[in-house]
């Protein structure tokens, strides 16, 4: 088979239909590569367009994927790091958009270089606001993070995961969730014998953190 290259001016083109259609929902790009919908307080959702770009028969597939950021949540995990904060990414969570369709499972949007862009833009643009947009707006919440985080395989972002939970518990000044959290890992990895050593020590940064805060409610305090 004759490898078919797609040049870079079709793969722009494609990104861009697939993107302002994306801005007429009300999607905003802060910057190249970062598309973020403006929820409430500390919450956006975000949108992500993986493409495959080197099949080689004259196609592009673009797979979205969709999430929410919680701001505040990344706000402490920065802090207890001591790295510099950086806004829209990454998500706190994310989910494959398919997954949230009839379908259930890896949907791919297929660009065929003789083929017309936009009736494809228009598909992926549609499933985006009927069921991404949805999802996005059900869970710009602690409480739905929290479940999203917690439902996640322990192999996928064992560590990143934890380190989210720990954060959204503060805020929601669930202490005791703390403690739980942590035994909970702790003991989860040694039997299953999941790389820890991240966790722990975010873990132990993060309680030196949290103590130092004193009892002040966190929802009642600027945590950057």
């Amino acid at each position: 088979m004759v490898f078919v290259s797609l040049g870079k001016e079709f793969i722009k083109e494609v990104v861009e239909q697939c993107v302002s259609r994306l801005i007429v929902l009300g999607v905003r790009r802060p910057r190249k590569g970062c598309l973020t919908w403006p929820l409430h307080e500390d919450f956006h959702g975000w949108i992500g367009l993986n493409t495959e770009t080197h099949r080689g028969d004259g196609t592009m597939i673009v797979n979205p994927n969709v999430g929410v950021r919680c701001d505040r949540i990344h706000q402490i995990i920065t802090a207890v790091d001591g790295r510099k904060y950086t806004t829209y990414e990454p998500p706190t969570i994310i989910r494959g958009l398919g997954y949230l369709m009839p379908q259930h499972t890896y949907v791919p949007f297929i660009f065929h270089k003789k083929s017309p862009i936009e009736s494809v833009a228009d598909e992926l643009c549609a499933a985006v606001e009927q069921y991404g947009m949805p999802y996005m707006r059900a869970k710009a919440n602690l409480e739905a993070i929290i479940k999203g985080l917690d439902c996640l395989p322990r192999q996928a972002g064992w560590e990143e995961s934890g380190e989210r939970l720990l954060s959204a518990y503060y805020l929601l000044g669930d202490r005791d969730a703390i403690g739980r959290l942590i035994h909970q890992r702790s003991e989860e990895g040694k039997k299953k014998r999941v790389s820890l050593e991240r966790f722990i020590k975010f873990s132990e940064r993060f309680l030196k953190y949290v103590n130092q805060q004193g009892h002040e409610s966190p929802k009642n305090r600027d945590t950057a």
